[in-house]
């Protein structure tokens, strides 16, 4: 039996596999920092097979790029017919903060975008200063939103954390489910 390691990404780090490409990242503890990204952007017609991110311990999103534009995150965007590849991350904890933890699938076009699932027994989002969606779904175009669900024992979001899924055009939004057993707790901005 192979033991796992940790996995960092740090200064704005970008792995990339657009169109019908995959990520897979299996790890003990993977730390996504200042920036760095995994990204899809599928410009095909054919359908984009995702992100999916597994440790035995934690995957944490921390930081931003300099200048505050990005933060740590995955994204997984559709651009023509193809359809955007899901977004799974499944560890004992995840966490965003610090300006990290973007978790985005847009659709631009008539392809319906990426689903986003988290798997962990604490999900923490907290201190964005500048922003922190812990996940996004947008429709830009008439393809239709995906689904969020947050599988956990507890969820925790403060400060800027947010979930959602908006329609600007024809397509329809998707869906948000949260499935915590133990507890969801909604905290303030401690800093105001």
């Amino acid at each position: 039996v192979s033991q796992l390691g940790d996995i960092q990404l740090a200064n704005q780090s970008l792995i990339e596999a657009s169109n019908i490409g995959a990520i897979k990242l299996h790890g003990e503890n993977i730390l996504f920092q200042d920036g760095s990204i995994l990204l899809i952007e599928n410009r095909s017609n054919q359908p984009a097979i995702g992100i999916d991110v597994k440790a035995t311990g934690r995957v944490e999103f921390v930081g931003s790029t300099p200048d505050k534009s990005l933060g740590s995150g995955a994204i997984s965007d559709a651009l023509n017919s193809g359809g955007g590849g899901d977004i799974s991350i499944s560890a004992t904890k995840i966490v965003g903060r610090d300006n990290g933890g973007i978790l985005r699938a847009l659709t631009f076009a008539d392809a319906d975008s990426a689903n986003i699932r988290l798997s962990a027994k604490d999900i923490v989002w907290r201190e964005g200063e500048h922003f922190s969606a812990i996940a996004e779904i947008r429709t830009l175009g008439t393809g239709n939103g995906g689904i969020i669900e947050l599988n956990t024992e507890r969820l925790f979001m403060q400060d800027s954390a947010f979930v959602s899924t908006v329609n600007y055009s024809s397509g329809s939004a998707g869906n948000i489910i949260i499935n915590a057993t133990e507890s969801v707790e909604l905290a303030p901005n401690i800093n105001a």
